[in-house]
């Protein structure tokens, strides 16, 4: 999707994913004994870094894994932003100056609907590298 639009295209982009980290984090949540999140969590953590974003990883079960070896425990987290899924893995969009996070999918991903959902989120439209209103600059 990133490069539908040439080089041009491709750097605005980039360029509003990254702004996009600085008011945004994720929350991932998942099992150490998910197969799923063993799948995801490598394409997630691709993401994050190729994109400047930082992820609180929460484990449900308390153990890490290779990709998220040091997990935080505290469910409290989970239930004060309303984030505590009944699916892993689950990933959030939150604002470090709301209490809700927002709910970006539950299961699988892949690295393009990861890509678009966080877009869609935040107010990136990939077609045109422009960044829109969304619903969370709404809230600031």
């Amino acid at each position: 999707t990133l490069w539908a639009n040439g080089k041009d295209g491709y750097d605005r982009i980039q360029q509003k994913f990254a702004e996009a980290a600085t008011r945004h984090g994720l929350l991932y949540v998942f099992r150490s004994d998910c197969p799923y999140c063993k799948k995801f969590s490598p394409v997630l953590k691709l993401f994050a870094n190729a994109h400047g974003f930082s992820i609180i990883n929460v484990s449900l079960d308390g153990q890490g894994t290779q990709d998220f070896p040091n997990p935080v425990k505290d469910l409290n987290l989970l239930k004060r932003r309303n984030a505590l899924p009944e699916v892993v893995p689950a990933l959030y969009l939150i604002d470090p100056k709301e209490p809700q996070a927002q709910a970006l999918g539950f299961g699988i991903m892949n690295s393009k609907d990861l890509e678009e959902r966080i877009a869609e989120a935040v107010g990136i439209n990939l077609q045109q590298g422009t960044i829109t209103a969304s619903k969370l600059d709404v809230l600031d």
